[in-house]
């Protein structure tokens, strides 16, 4: 029997990264919002990438937002995207407006799976390799998982460079 797809079901289409597919919640700061990927019945994220934009659990639970809890009860796996991640499409700081999106997918006629060169994409920060140890299944050893900034830049977006990006402040700023 085939699960449920949220992606399918939400009462709100995903024409924008500014509102809640699941409650229609909006906003203009997408800090509001997180993005999730549907998974396939052996929990793999699914290919091409099924995405869900719901609001961030903090604030689902503190206005009582009915979203988070049906992430969190669907007998479908959602694996949230790192903010500021994700792929062509669905970038979230910087396709939600772009004139090459459609759905959760880049149209732009230089991205290689559309038979172009490539497109270009920028990302703030160095990028990191974490190694660690996974001990989720027998004869699992070391993992290594990439971490990258946001993505800041898009050449098929000239004009859009970094518009919803903040940089974080220091924790503990030094004194001149």
């Amino acid at each position: 029997m085939t699960m449920p797809r949220l992606t399918e079901s939400a009462p709100y289409p995903l024409t924008t990264f500014n509102r809640c597919q699941l409650c229609g919640f909006a906003d203009d700061d997408i800090v509001y919002f997180r993005m999730w990927y549907e998974c396939d019945e052996q929990d793999h994220v699914e290919q091409p990438a099924r995405v869900l934009v719901a609001c961030k659990p903090e604030k689902a639970e503190a206005e009582e937002h009915p979203c988070w809890k049906s992430i969190q009860d669907h007998p479908r796996l959602y694996q949230e995207v790192e903010w500021g991640l994700g792929g062509p499409g669905h970038l979230m700081l910087l396709c939600g407006d772009c004139q090459h999106r459609k759905g959760s997918a880049c149209t732009h006629p230089d991205l290689k799976s559309n038979g172009g060169a490539g497109l270009m994409v920028q990302f703030h920060g160095p990028m990191a390799l974490i190694g660690y140890h996974d001990d989720s299944e027998p004869g699992d050893g070391m993992r290594c998982r990439q971490w990258n900034g946001p993505a800041v830049a898009c050449a098929g977006l000239p004009d859009k460079d970094s518009r919803h990006y903040r940089e974080p402040e220091p924790t503990n700023p030094t004194e001149p």
